[in-house]
């Protein structure tokens, strides 16, 4: 309108293809490769001081392109088919399908239309260069050719034998035969024939040619069989196995003479000697029968039996001859000597009877048929007495061990010089009488606050069952006794040492042992101190001090006590035996360590967490918590000992740190949740109630104002580990440790007990309002960071009640201090499809899904006990 110049621009260019406006305003819009569907660009007009601009909207019409194809070369072993999957792609994402344009001329392919997969089958013994082509198509519009260019290898073929792999030749007995082979190969090779299997029954050889000439061995006749092979240059065979038939004729049989000698009354036993050269089976045929003795001979096998008149000794003979069944051998003798020999004495057992620890006695019973004189000899002693004999007589006596009783046996034969008789047996029994039992005195050693485990050591001679009864009892410990297999379980008092010792009989049931003592030497141990937790931290502003007292248990007492502390960044500490006083000198905050070591160098520490506020900061109330802090936990920063939870204790005690709230008894719980008014000394029972807003934080909302104790029921200290968000024992889910086939409903705890004896027992009561799970298990980490079912637990579900039976350092204790036990523990429910086991956990602390907000426990085992039911 002004006639002003006018330029031309793109400030917006397309996203798919190129645009451009000229001098004049001409707009030129070139899309992009294979682009389809909207495109947009910004063309605008600027006369030097204003500008307009318009969108230009372009639609791009989809145009169907052709699919493209790739060609690839293959290489394959001469009759060994090739596959593959031929290379298609088409820019639309249209599916394909797949044709063969041209045939291979050396083989066939077979083709899945649909996906491309071949399979090249080279004709038989082809090898060269072959190839195939192939298009595909998107429904539409087909591809151009692509070439599958293929190598086929050449494999050496083998020779073939004309006759095939077995054939059946025959020939007369001691008679050769003779036979051409021949044998073709594809690949023209020279061949060389031989002898791959000798035959067994004669001698074959073959010629260059392939003649086989074979000669039976002589009287040979069945079957044998050969085994000829062609071989070509490149080491490839063919073989062919003949089986020979080798006509019978039929030869003599022989009969073979021998000479024999038995001794008298002694039956000669044997077989007689004949063959025939064609194996036919020979039936024994006797000419002549012996003169003094009676044969027996079985005519087809030719044994026989040679039984002489009795007390015969002189020579004998008889004849046989053997026949094939067409032909007879020529006759042959047996000739026997039958030589004089001393006759063997006998001898008669016996059978004895005496009482236990008797004597008995008597004469061994022996006779020899030639009136010799007889040696007695003993074969076998007796197990259970000793034996005395008069070898010349065969007089004996029988003495019986000590309370031996039941049977006993020895065994005897007699010499007349020349021959053993057989061996003769006398067997004893023993009447038992009642012996009384033995008990055995023992001297053990344990350490103090240590236990032992044994079996009273008492045996019976005549092996009855034992009971077993104290006499008196140990006056430094506990003693547990079982009556019927004697083991016992022997703990000292805690911090006792010294001597002790306690005495015991056994009874068989009817007599009892003397009066046997076990002697006890209880070796003092040093007791580590511990330190007791008076106080979770400091909290002051700079230029305050602090004084605390801390306090040591030990049960050794008369040791001395030595401390020691880390240095602080925040401030000056000043350590005077047990005292502590700290000047609050920079703003921070940080963890001191506070060590206590005895005389003999155990040691225990405590970590001691101190803020410090600055000087200036705002505190309109005055109560040491800033107003910052007061807000930071919804609290009214000016309001005058503000107790916004009613607990009785003021919120800047409870909140002065947010991180750690006031403990005034240290069990770990802060104040404002402990149940009542007062935070006790008395932590054996550690209490607490949680709040609502911990409940719904935990999704534990039936927990709300519930009250759950712990307690140790042998007296022992519990010490809470507390959250540091809730301030409760109860961890929360990120803290947890993830247990992969279970879920905790109730959650995990988090707690120590002291056990100073290496054992506890904590009970935890659970509000009725709180079921437990009738599928529960205590699961726990061990010290491998596996999760475990816990043996030694109690779920009453009536009374609301898990009790556990926990031990000093054993596989679940994760406080390496001696006498301080610290487990994390919980009631689990096995997950659906899961049965429980154990499970690796991936540390002590990080997210695990699967926990959920839950209670937990770090507690102490017991040694290896069965759960005891709750008392009360």
């Amino acid at each position: 309108m002004d006639g002003d110049a006018l330029s031309w621009s793109l400030p917006i260019p397309p996203e798919q293809g190129n645009a451009s406006v000229d001098a004049d305003g001409l707009v030129s819009y070139t899309p992009a490769a294979d682009a389809s569907g909207t495109a947009q660009f910004v063309v605008e007009v600027s006369d030097g001081s204003l500008s307009d601009r318009i969108t230009i909207d372009v639609t791009i019409t989809a145009v169907n392109d052709a699919p493209t194809v790739s060609g690839a070369s293959l290489t394959t072993d001469e009759d060994q088919p090739a596959s593959g999957t031929l290379s298609g792609t088409d820019i639309d994402s249209e599916a394909l399908s797949y044709r063969i344009s041209r045939q291979p001329t050396l083989g066939s392919v077979t083709l899945v239309a649909e996906t491309g997969a071949f399979t090249y089958t080279p004709t038989a013994d082809a090898h060269g260069s072959d190839s195939f082509a192939f298009v595909v198509s998107d429904g539409e519009v087909e591809s151009e050719p692509a070439e599958i260019a293929i190598t086929i290898s050449p494999v050496n073929d083998a020779p073939q034998i004309t006759l095939g792999e077995q054939t059946t030749i025959a020939t007369a007995e001691d008679t050769p035969l003779s036979l051409a082979l021949s044998a073709s190969d594809v690949d023209g090779d020279a061949l060389s024939w031989s002898i791959q299997t000798p035959p067994g029954q004669g001698s074959a050889t073959i010629d260059a040619s392939g003649l086989v000439r074979y000669t039976p061995d002589p009287d040979v006749n069945g079957t044998d069989e050969l085994q000829v092979r062609v071989i070509d240059p490149n080491g490839a065979v063919d073989s062919i196995t003949f089986r020979i038939l080798i006509g019978i004729e039929n030869d003599m049989p022989s009969a073979t003479s021998a000479s024999l000698t038995t001794d008298e009354d002694r039956p000669l036993v044997g077989t007689l000697i004949a063959s025939d050269p064609d194996g036919d089976p020979l039936r024994f045929i006797i000419l002549t029968p012996p003169s003094t003795g009676n044969l027996a001979l079985d005519e087809q096998s030719g044994a026989f039996t040679f039984t002489p008149s009795p007390n015969l000794h002189a020579s004998d003979s008889f004849s046989f001859k053997v026949n094939d069944g067409m032909l007879d051998s020529s006759p042959a003798t047996v000739r026997i000597d039958i030589r004089s020999i001393n006759d063997r004495p006998t001898v008669s057992g016996a059978r004895l009877n005496l009482v236990e620890d008797g004597v008995a006695s008597g004469r061994l019973q022996a006779s020899d048929a030639d009136g010799d004189r007889l040696l007695y000899t003993l074969v076998a002693e007796p197990a259970k007495g000793v034996l005395s004999l008069n070898g010349a007589t065969g007089k004996f006596s029988y003495t019986p061990a000590a309370h031996a009783n039941g049977d006993d046996s020895f065994s005897f034969k007699v010499n007349d010089g020349q021959l053993d008789s057989e061996i003769a047996q006398v067997e004893i029994h023993i009447n038992s009488v009642n012996d009384a039992p033995l008990a055995s005195a023992a001297s053990l050693e344990i350490d103090e606050d240590g236990a032992i485990q044994g079996t009273l050591v008492a045996s019976d001679a005549d092996g009855d069952a034992l009971s077993y009864r104290l006499m008196s009892h140990p006056t430094k410990g506990s003693l547990r006794l079982d009556s019927s297999s004697g083991e016992f379980s022997y703990t000292p008092k805690a911090n006792l040492n010294g001597r002790d010792s306690f005495s015991f009989k056994v009874s068989d049931g009817r007599l009892e042992s003397a009066v046997a003592t076990v002697k006890i030497s209880i070796k003092a141990v040093n007791d580590r101190p511990l330190l007791q937790r008076g106080i979770n931290g400091l909290v002051l502003k700079q230029g305050e001090s602090r004084r605390i007292r801390f306090v040591v248990r030990d049960a050794d007492l008369d040791d001395e006590h030595s401390f020691t502390i880390t240095e602080s960044r925040l401030g000056k500490v000043e350590l005077d035996a047990n005292q502590m006083s700290f000047t609050a000198s920079q703003v921070g905050s940080e963890t001191l360590q506070v060590r206590v070591s005895d005389t003999a160098g155990a040691s225990n520490t405590l970590d001691l967490k101190i803020t410090v506020n600055s000087a200036e900061i705002a505190d309109a109330n005055g109560d040491g918590l800033s107003d910052e802090q007061a807000q930071q936990q919804g609290l009214d920063p000016a309001a005058e000992n503000a107790d916004s939870d009613a607990d009785g204790v003021p919120d800047a005690q409870e909140l002065g740190d947010p991180e750690h709230p006031s403990d005034r008894d240290g069990d770990g719980i802060i104040d404002a949740l402990e149940v009542g008014l007062e935070a006790s000394q008395d932590s054996t029972s550690l209490a607490f109630r949680i709040p609502a807003p911990t409940a719904e934080r935990l999704g534990l909302p039936a927990l709300q104002g519930q009250a759950i104790t712990i307690a140790s029921s042998d007296g022992q200290r519990l010490i809470a580990h507390s959250s540091g968000e809730t301030g409760l024992p109860i961890l929360n889910e990120e803290q947890g440790v993830e247990d992969n086939r279970h879920r905790f409903p109730l959650g995990i705890f988090d707690f120590s007990v002291e056990a100073p004896n290496g054992s506890a027992r904590v009970v935890f009561s659970f509000p009725e309002e709180v079921d437990l799970p009738a599928d529960a298990v205590v699961r726990k980490l061990d010290t491998n960071n596996q999760w475990q079912d816990y043996p030694y637990a109690t779920i009453d579900h009536a009374a609301h009640t898990l009790t556990l039976e926990l031990t000093d350092n054993d596989g679940w204790d994760r406080d390496p201090a001696v006498g301080v036990i610290r487990d994390p523990v919980g009631l689990a429910v096995a997950e659906e499809g899961t049965s429980t086991q154990s499970t690796s956990s991936g540390g002590e602390s990080g997210g695990g899904g699967s926990i959920g907000p839950l209670f937990g426990l770090l507690l102490l085992l017991l040694p290896a006990v069965q759960p005891r039911r709750r008392r009360g």
